[in-house]
């Protein structure tokens, strides 16, 4: 009887926990049902800290931050490539004056540079150049040439800009010598164009051009275009140089022709006889074009 009591009390102990099993593995199984991860045996909190598998957020990446941090040597190498200014920008910069200075000597060749404009004449026109603001916008302004007040005296250059009227306009001035009214159907012939960099301020230009009046055949180089400026000198204008040299150039042409022309009837040798000529005409410092253009009149 005893051996069957220790038999009874085992088999009871084994239903025990043959029970216990039982709800464990329901509630496994329910819990998983619900999405839930099926429950295991209690675990130490410092053994989980310490496992391989436990999740990291992107904010806890300390390996990745090291990866991505610079040494010193990349740090002192960016602070120099920002430090360090371009050489494209002086450079730039520098054009943009070359360029400026260049369209400032192309509106005033043969002219002059005055505080409100800038002038500049050829053998038949002039073209005054009147700086604006740098927002100023085509349909803003209105150049057109007035009678002035005494009959007898040249027309004078009138521009209304913005909200300006012929009573206060923006720009008027007498100008110093006749010029010849626009035709009606063209009107004034003008443009606006940019003229500094904004550097310099970023001023445009109203450019106007006009035609000379005088009579046919006759040059007038004006030595000013409105009356009060300063005047310039016209025997030293770049244009004028050049007119002279190619005038005087074709004169020795057409005397070295003639003198040409005049010896070979003779029976004289046409180099030799030209020379002494001139040498005794005291024109020496044309012995060299005339020798260029006796010997093409030799080659033809």
């Amino acid at each position: 009887t005893r051996d069957a009591s220790r038999r009874w009390d085992k088999m009871v102990i084994d239903e025990e926990e043959e029970s216990e099993d039982g709800e464990s593995g329901d509630d496994a199984v329910a819990a998983a049902g619900q999405g839930f991860p099926p429950t295991s045996s209690t675990a130490d909190p410092s053994n989980m800290s310490n496992s391989p598998s436990t999740m990291k957020t992107s904010d806890s990446h300390p390996d990745e931050r090291e990866e991505d941090a610079l040494d010193a040597d990349e740090e002192r190498r960016l602070r120099e490539i920002i430090c360090t200014p371009s050489s494209s920008l002086p450079q730039a910069a520098n054009a943009q004056r070359d360029s400026f200075s260049a369209l400032a000597a192309r509106l005033s060749r043969n002219g002059a540079i005055q505080e409100l404009h800038l002038w500049r004449q050829t053998r038949d026109e002039v073209e005054i150049s009147i700086l604006m603001p740098p927002t100023t916008r085509a349909k803003q302004v209105r150049p057109q040439l007035i009678q002035a007040s005494d009959p007898t005296a040249a027309l004078k250059l009138l521009v209304e800009y913005g909200g300006a009227s012929k009573e206060s306009p923006y720009f008027c001035k007498t100008l110093a010598y006749p010029v010849e009214q626009p035709d009606e159907d063209t009107g004034l012939a003008w443009e606006l164009t940019d003229y500094e960099p904004a550097s310099e301020g970023g001023r445009r230009v109203l450019r106007v051009s006009l035609r000379k009046q005088v009579p046919h055949g006759v040059i007038v180089w004006w030595t000013r275009a409105f009356q009060g400026e300063p005047e310039i000198d016209t025997l030293s204008l770049p244009d004028r140089k050049e007119a002279r040299a190619a005038h005087a150039m074709q004169s020795v042409w057409q005397q070295a022709q003639a003198m040409f022309k005049e010896k070979v009837a003779c029976g004289d040798t046409p180099q030799t006889a030209i020379l002494e000529s001139l040498q005794k005409g005291g024109t020496h410092q044309r012995v060299d074009s005339l020798c260029d253009c006796t010997a093409e009149l030799g080659r033809n």
